[in-house]
């Protein structure tokens, strides 16, 4: 298709050139009194005959039509061009006439030439519409532009004459058999993007709505932590999701400009999560079925209620770990507080830890790369390292990682495993490979998390290995490692 197109444009030109009275009497590039009236022959007779041949194109199989056939028809299509445009110009003499010294061109109707062409324009829009069933919008634009052409060759033949009613009727459908892909083509690329910029504006606002913190609401949260490491015996991962489902919930529930708390507390027997907000708040007569499967605070307060499983199932994975989940509030609009309550571990902090500052402001900033495809993981880790006064910089696949880093003096790089094309693993080789970056600290943030995960890390020479969702006080203490002696990734069995 594009071998027709092609065709056509080079012939439209030539056309205009050869025709006489435009840039002279008898036109340009040597051109005589049937040259003009041939170029139109060979213009409305090859645009035809080469859509047919693509249309038979698409039977064969796709790595041939992909690579040989489409140079063998670009180059076809150049040398027929060429071709043609010598005979009709120089080679002229060998051409029989078609039109008379008046303009009349009745010979044309006539001749086999006309004949030939008007057949080849029928025979095209035939074997189109009966093979494609003009499934797709391109076909049908397609078939439109062959109508176009065949009215163009039937009026054409019909005026018998230049400058007459016919003759300029058949210039319109012309431009329409011409045009009528390129809007197309148009029109659809800028639906295109007109549909990509709709969409990504609510993902955005879905992103945005759907954040544990409620940015779009312009809430604000307050976490207080204590200030010496705590442990507890716990699934990391059921713990974040819990966690997580408290958060989600308290932003659901506070309106626009409330403020949301996260405390850690501690005694001698347990650790408290506590989140506490000022929204809806809760009526006394529900604290009971609040950990009911299917229970929702208060269903037609708030839009975004969903199927209320989350507490049931948090209360549970809580219980199994030893610990239970409690709720007060003062009563209804009066906010609430939902607290995670597990034992305390007898667990010790090692000692080699325990030197370690657990924020980026007792030990200065480093220079850090994040690198994660996920935009949204990505940027989020940002701005949650430039909050602890860090210097970040963001890249979203490995390539563009390493082209940072000739440029950027990274002390510490945070690296998804699973990136597309280049691998974590590979960058993380690069990186110890090369002597400008071969002693920073590496540390790989991913889902995998079995040993033998670990042990692929460990020998592409990471220094640390966490699994999603990150522990933030470790991640602290990985970066501020950066600062002390070289630390060794350890033992994962």
């Amino acid at each position: 298709m594009r071998g027709a197109y092609s065709f056509t444009s080079v012939f439209a030109a030539i056309q205009l050139l050869v025709f006489p009275g435009v840039f002279s009497p008898t036109g340009l590039l040597g051109a005589g009194p049937q040259t003009a009236v041939w170029i139109w022959v060979f213009w409305h007779g090859g645009f035809p005959a080469l859509v047919t041949a693509s249309l038979f194109a698409r039977s064969v199989p796709a790595s041939l039509t992909h690579r040989t056939l489409a140079r063998v028809v670009a180059v076809g299509a150049v040398a027929v061009t060429v071709g043609l445009c010598i005979l009709a110009t120089a080679g002229q003499s060998h051409l029989p006439p078609l039109v008379a010294r008046s303009g009349s061109y009745t010979q044309l109707s006539d001749s086999p030439a006309g004949i030939i062409v008007e057949a080849l324009c029928l025979a095209a829009l035939g074997l189109h519409v009966s093979t494609t069933r003009v499934r797709s919008l391109m076909d049908l634009w397609l078939a439109v532009a062959l109508v176009g052409a065949l009215l163009d060759v039937t009026l054409t033949l019909s005026a018998g004459a230049r400058y007459s009613v016919g003759w300029y009727a058949a210039r319109d459908t012309s431009m329409v058999s011409s045009s009528a892909v390129l809007g197309m083509l148009i029109y659809e690329t800028t639906g295109l993007y007109r549909r990509l910029s709709e969409t990504h504006r609510k993902l955005v606002e879905t992103s945005a709505r759907d954040g544990l913190t409620g940015v779009v609401k312009g809430h604000e949260l307050d976490v207080k932590l204590p200030a010496r490491p705590l442990y507890v015996e716990a699934d990391r991962l059921r713990l974040a999701q819990v966690l997580a489902n408290l958060l989600t919930n308290a932003a659901k529930y506070t309106p626009p400009g409330g403020r949301i708390e996260l405390t850690v507390v501690a005694d001698a027997a347990e650790i408290v999560i506590a989140v506490t907000d000022n929204g809806i708040g809760i009526e006394s007569g529900k604290f009971s079925a609040l950990f009911s499967m299917f229970s929702q605070v208060n269903p037609d307060h708030h839009r975004q209620g969903g199927l209320g499983i989350g507490l049931a199932l948090s209360k549970s994975l809580i219980e199994l770990h030893g610990g239970r989940v409690t709720v007060s509030s003062a009563g209804k609009d009066r906010g609430s507080c939902f607290a995670i309550h597990l034992p305390a571990s007898l667990r010790v902090m090692p000692a080699s830890l325990q030197t370690l500052p657990t924020s980026a402001s007792s030990v200065g900033k480093h220079r850090i790369l994040v690198v994660d495809d996920n935009i949204d993981a990505a940027d989020a880790m940002t701005a949650f390292l430039e909050l602890e006064g860090h210097e970040v910089r963001t890249a979203y696949s490995g390539e563009e990682a390493l082209d940072i880093l000739t440029h950027y003096g990274a002390e510490v790089i945070l690296l998804d495993l699973g990136l597309p094309g280049m691998s974590g693993l590979d960058v993380g080789r690069r990186v110890r490979t090369t002597p400008n970056t071969k002693d920073v600290t590496l540390i790989a943030i991913t889902g995998w998390g079995q040993p033998q995960d670990r042990l692929r890390t460990a020998k592409a020479g990471f220094d640390f290995h966490f699994t999603k969702p990150v522990d933030v006080g470790r991640l602290n203490l990985a970066i501020a490692s950066a600062a002390t002696a070289s630390q060794t990734m350890p033992d994962s069995t």
